[in-house]
């Protein structure tokens, strides 16, 4: 059973460094069609994968309700 616990962990652990690179990566494309005007829902977007990745690397609080 702790063998268990522990690679679930590990797994947990590789999955959100995989989810984290795959952010960034789409922030940096997000950011690519950024215009001067019409594209607010684009820095949205941008802002809460930056949150997101804040997040699962520990910086920021998740907020339940």
């Amino acid at each position: 059973m702790r063998l268990q616990v522990k690679v679930t962990n590990n797994k947990q652990l590789i999955n959100d460094i995989v989810r984290i690179s795959v952010l960034k990566e789409e922030a940096i494309y997000y950011r690519t069609l950024l215009q001067d005007h019409d594209t607010g829902h684009i820095r949205t977007t941008i802002n809460f994968m930056e949150d997101r990745i804040q997040q699962l690397e520990g910086k920021k609080k998740m907020v339940t309700s």
